[in-house]
This record gives C-alpha cells, sequence and structure tokens, in this order.
C-alpha cells in the first residue's frame, strides 16, 4: 500500500511540473512574439510554396500589409466578426496577437527557405518606381518586364500565435493586374512539429 501512495505521489508530481513547464515554456514562446523570428520564416516560407506551387520565382513586398481594419477602407469590426463566423474555434489569443502585430508595418528579411523557388523582396522605392504612372496596364507592364517568371505581387501580413505557438493566422494577398488581385485569411496549426493550413478564407477580391 505505501508503495502505491508513494508512486501515485511522484505521477502527481511530475503531472504537475510537466504541467508548469508547459506554462513557463508557452510564456517564454507569447514573449519572443513581437520580433520576426524563425517559427515566422518557416511559416511563410510553407504558406509560399504552397500558394503558388507552380512559380519558381516569387516578388514579395518587403513590407507586411498593416490590417485594413485599422483603416477606413472598411469598417472597424470586419475582421472582429470574420474571425468570429469562419474561425470559431480560434483562440482569442491568436486574434489579440494578429492585431497587435499589424496595428504596425514591418520590414521582412530574405529569410526564406522553399525548396527550387527564389524569392525576390521588393522594397518600396522599388514599387514606387514601377508604379510610377497612374495607367495601371502600364505600370504592370512594367513590373512583368522587370520580373518575366513573376506571377504577381505578394504581400504577406505579420502572424499571429497562440501563446504555445502551435496555432497561427495570417493574411495573404497576390495582385496580378490593376483589377486582379485576391487575399486570403489563413488558420494554420502545428501538429506532430508539422505546419499544416487547416482553413483558408477569401477576404477580398477585385
Amino acid at each position: 500500500m505505501k508503495v502505491s501512495k508513494a508512486l501515485l505521489f511522484l505521477l502527481i508530481c511530475i503531472f504537475l511540473h510537466m504541467g508548469c513547464s508547459i506554462k513557463t515554456r508557452c510564456r517564454d514562446l507569447e514573449n519572443r512574439t513581437d520580433s520576426i523570428d524563425t517559427i515566422d520564416y518557416q511559416i511563410y516560407s510553407f504558406v509560399l510554396s504552397e500558394i503558388q506551387p507552380n512559380s519558381d520565382f516569387l516578388v514579395l513586398n518587403k513590407l507586411t500589409t498593416k490590417l485594413r481594419s485599422i483603416s477606413e477602407e472598411v469598417d472597424k469590426d470586419y475582421y472582429p466578426q470574420l474571425f468570429k463566423q469562419n474561425f470559431p474555434e480560434l483562440s482569442k489569443t491568436v486574434f489579440k496577437d494578429y492585431q497587435k502585430k499589424n496595428s504596425t508595418i514591418a520590414s521582412l528579411e530574405n529569410k526564406f527557405e522553399i525548396i527550387s523557388k527564389t524569392v525576390k523582396l521588393i522594397s518600396k522605392n522599388e514599387l514606387d518606381s514601377i508604379f510610377s504612372t497612374q495607367y495601371g496596364s502600364e505600370n504592370w507592364n512594367r513590373f512583368y518586364n522587370e520580373f518575366p517568371k513573376s506571377k504577381g505581387l505578394i504581400t504577406l501580413s505579420r502572424i499571429g500565435f497562440n501563446s504555445c505557438r502551435t496555432e497561427a493566422v495570417l493574411e495573404i494577398s497576390i495582385t496580378k493586374e490593376s483589377l486582379n488581385a485576391e487575399g486570403w485569411i489563413l488558420l494554420l496549426k502545428k501538429e506532430n512539429n508539422i505546419w499544416g493550413i487547416k482553413k483558408m478564407v477569401k477576404t477580398w477580391i477585385s
């Protein structure tokens, strides 16, 4: 009987220790999410490889997008409602982190690791130079003359995570011409140490 009690006590201690370790690790991960780090680039690389599987040359906006819900372009409740309707299972922590990070614009570095694909980061000055006239077709002709292997301009948002970084959401848009563009919000989950896209919701199209 004493052995059984000792074993039970030991199991309880191990369980409590594991729980504390997980919580501590989750807090540590949460505290490191302000900057774009290795995990962000792993997810970006995975998403880019999936979103344009038939393109071996990706042109990517160096600057992340600022949430349209924070601007005057759409109603301020647009994103909260969109998340509530389309991602009801999503942790509130993810959405709050997503909102916080995308309240400002960040600059990406070319730290993507995508097999058989080349990523070209294009700066604001380069974009301003290419899209310098009021004529959309002329601008896009200039873009494709500069990047003939490209299938459009890709723009990414910052990634929102839950505390343990096992759930993530990000927004991606692809613009191919003046009136040929669309954007999605992606829900990703990490299972067996592998990230996968669980859901894609189209947010806009032009």
